[in-house]
C-alpha cells in the first residue's frame, strides 16, 4: 500500500489475484498523489479511510472496486488529498460501464 514517502508514484499491476491498495490517513496526506493503473484481468480495489474518499457520485466512500470483467484490463485511477479527502479520478476503458463504490 502506498506511503507518504510513495507520492507520485504509479502503481502498475501486471500479475496476482487481486489487489487492494489503502491509502493512508487523511490529516497525514496533504498534498499527496497516486496513480493505479490495471494491466491484467483481477481484481483492483483502492480503499480510503472510512468515509474519506470522493468519487463519481458519492462524497463519502470509502473504497473502489474494479471487478468486472470490462472493467479490469486498462482500468486506473488516480487520487489526490487535500488533507480532509482523497479526491479519485476513474480512468475506465472505453467499454466499461460501472464499477463499484462503497
Amino acid at each position: 500500500s502506498p506511503a507518504a514517502a510513495d507520492s507520485g508514484t504509479v502503481y502498475i499491476v501486471n500479475g496476482g489475484t487481486g489487489v487492494n491498495f489503502t491509502l493512508p490517513a487523511v490529516a497525514t496526506s496533504t498534498g499527496l498523489w497516486f496513480k493505479f493503473i490495471n494491466g491484467v484481468a483481477q481484481d483492483m480495489t483502492i480503499t480510503a479511510p472510512v468515509n474519506t474518499m470522493v468519487v463519481f457520485n458519492d462524497v463519502t466512500a470509502t473504497s473502489l472496486a474494479y471487478s468486472t470483467l470490462n472493467e479490469k484490463v486498462g482500468a486506473a485511477a488516480e487520487v489526490y488529498c487535500d488533507g480532509n479527502f482523497w479526491y479519485l479520478e476513474n480512468h475506465l476503458p472505453a467499454e466499461a460501464a460501472t464499477v463499484t463504490i462503497v
